[in-house]
């Protein structure tokens, strides 16, 4: 009988996934692009994507910038 050791996935997925930032960023995007084409959202989801249209519009960010999970900072 052989035994086989597995490595623990999990370190290797935090380290390699997208900032949470980045992550919730492009999931706006998505529910703005489906707002757009007709997709009805429930309150509370509207209410989350007024907020962050809010903290956008307060803090923009120029087209320079990277995102941040392409400049190392996680």
């Amino acid at each position: 009988m052989k035994i086989k050791h597995r490595e623990d996935p999990i370190p290797h997925r935090r380290v390699s996934y997208p900032s949470i930032s980045d992550q919730i960023d492009a999931i706006y995007k998505g529910f703005k692009d489906l707002e757009e084409q007709g997709f009805k959202f429930n309150e509370e989801t509207k209410g989350w994507m007024r907020a962050v249209s809010q903290v956008k519009a307060t803090f923009p960010v120029s087209g320079n910038t990277p995102p941040a999970n392409l400049t190392g900072s996680n």
